[in-house]
């Protein structure tokens, strides 16, 4: 991937520019002395990075911890991979922030790779495994858990491309993106304090390299952004079309497992809108005068949308009572080999 250039954040101008070279180069480095120094509110840091609030985001600090073996807050080097939101089946954030804190003095750089320039060599040297890359659901275990997914799909609009730190044993896909990842020639980023790393993790995987001393210490924050962000046609196309058959070949699964697993139709826009209206009213940082002018919007309009989404939330947390986290993983692991991965080995249950 082409040099990652750091240019200087302008509040007036900052959001517009992030999104440019976010689109042309799949990662930016900003810098914005007053960044290290900020409160940890990730929903008001991305809304001043990028005009608009998330529709998920999750904030947390990476940095050593002596006898922690979790390797992102260890010292060793990391292999390539993606960040996912926590928790069963968490799918990959599009949108990840690294605000470098403190740095060391040796070591500790950041390494990118962008998938988009790897899907065509897979394609050139290997059809076969370039289309399981779009059909075969499988296994991705993160540093925050495990989620089912095939390594490109089309979900919610948005292309969105997925690397674990390493596939599992008897992937044979992932095997072979895991392959062609360890050919490339990773851009490195060294950031210091007051360094804002903004990537676009549907698309660039990252790494770190090992690191000496103590003090590297960077705020995390994985965040879903609002508006699909653009990606090649042949991509889109071929992830369309394994999205239309995946949808057609669970048609027979519960709709509570259906939404689990991001196969339903995309989510109307303007409902979005409101969504993100009623978060932002909810994480309760500026008046509601001032939100209802900024979204330019009638306040009894965010009251009644606030009542709406509160109740549909109360209703699908009720429905969900009488099943237990086993009744759940048993019923996916079922659901997984019958209706997406019928060829595939059966599933552990305990792993979702």
């Amino acid at each position: 991937m082409r040099q990652i250039d750091r240019w200087n954040w302008n509040p007036k101008t900052g959001p517009n520019e992030l999104f440019r070279r976010l689109q042309r180069d799949g990662a930016t480095l900003l810098r914005m002395p007053n960044a290290a120094r900020q409160g940890l509110n990730a929903r008001a840091f991305y809304r001043t990075l990028f005009g608009c609030s998330p529709l998920a985001v999750d904030g947390s600090l990476v940095k050593f911890e002596a006898g922690v073996q979790n390797f992102p807050n260890s010292r060793h080097q990391l292999p390539f991979h993606m960040d996912f939101f926590p928790g069963s089946n968490g799918l990959p954030c599009n949108i990840l922030i690294m605000v470098c804190r403190a740095n060391a003095r040796t070591g500790g750089d950041n390494t990118l790779i962008d998938l988009w320039k790897v899907l065509p060599q897979i394609k050139r040297h290997n059809p076969k495994i370039y289309r399981r890359l779009f059909t075969d659901y499988r296994p991705m275990r993160s540093y925050t858990g495990v989620t089912f997914i095939p390594t490109v799909s089309y979900r919610d609009g948005q292309l969105v491309c997925v690397l674990p730190p390493k596939p599992e044993d008897g992937d044979e896909v992932g095997a072979e993106v895991a392959k062609w990842v360890d050919r490339q020639r990773p851009q490195a980023v060294r950031c210091e304090p007051g360094d804002v790393l903004v990537i676009d993790n549907s698309r660039v995987a990252h790494s770190r390299t090992e690191f000496t001393g103590t003090r590297r210490e960077f705020w995390r924050i994985a965040a879903e952004h609002p508006i699909p962000l653009p990606a090649p046609a042949d991509l889109v196309r071929t992830a369309k079309a394994a999205a239309r058959s995946h949808r057609s070949s669970s048609a027979g699964l519960p709709n509570w497992l259906r939404q689990q697993l991001r196969l339903g139709p995309p989510a109307d826009g303007e409902a979005i809108r409101r969504l993100l209206v009623v978060l932002d009213s909810l994480g309760g940082d500026e008046g509601i005068y001032r939100l209802c002018d900024r979204y330019q919007i009638d306040e009894r309009d965010l009251y009644r949308w606030r009542i709406q989404a509160l109740t549909g939330a109360l209703a699908a947390i009720a429905s969900s009572s009488n099943r237990t986290l086993e009744t759940e993983r048993k019923a996916f692991a079922s659901a997984f080999v019958q209706h997406l991965a019928p060829h595939q080995a059966p599933v552990n249950p305990g792993d979702w």
